[in-house]
């Protein structure tokens, strides 16, 4: 069993949360054989860009994800604008081999090429679990700071706009 943790807080298949939510790396817990080695990938295959992988940790051994190199560093649901619901999708796949692989710089790969990159194309990942996200509107809060200038409460912009005068 696959169990996936944001701020300590467990995530079921098919959950939505908000990519605020699960913006920072989660915790992973899986059974996993002490003696053997094993690959998490986390992708979206909703992107309007094509499948992009969040995250790609390989040589795992049993389940701490601690021990495995990490060849494509966490990065938090972001789906654009009118893109509609996405599935993120954790999946550990148990490897055969140890896998010899640097660190991927393009994150907007099929999982089937991705697989194969990986020699992991002839595998069925052992878990998989899954939560949907959508865009939503905000992030950070726009924050009009005021400034005195003789007395007088100004915006940024009026304040920049009466100093150019002098």
């Amino acid at each position: 069993m696959l169990e996936v943790f944001y701020k300590n807080i467990k995530v079921n298949n098919n959950q939505y949360l908000k990519p605020s939510d699960a913006s920072s790396k989660p915790d992973i817990n899986y059974e996993g054989n002490p003696n053997k080695l094993y690959t998490l990938i986390v992708h979206d295959p909703d992107a309007p860009v094509g499948n992009v992988v969040h995250w790609v940790v390989i040589n795992i051994k049993g389940s701490d994800i601690n021990t495995g190199k990490e060849i494509i560093k966490y990065k938090g649901p972001a789906p654009p604008s009118g893109s509609g619901t996405h599935h993120y999708i954790f999946l550990i796949f148990e490897q055969t081999t140890e896998i010899q692989h640097n660190i991927i710089t393009n994150n907007v790969i099929p999982m089937d090429k991705l697989l194969s990159q990986l020699g992991l194309q002839n595998t069925q990942s052992i878990y998989t679990i899954q939560f949907t996200s959508s865009y939503t509107k905000g992030g950070k809060k726009k924050i009009r700071k005021t400034f005195k200038k003789g007395g007088k409460k100004q915006t940024r912009k009026t304040f920049k706009k009466s100093i150019a005068k002098f």
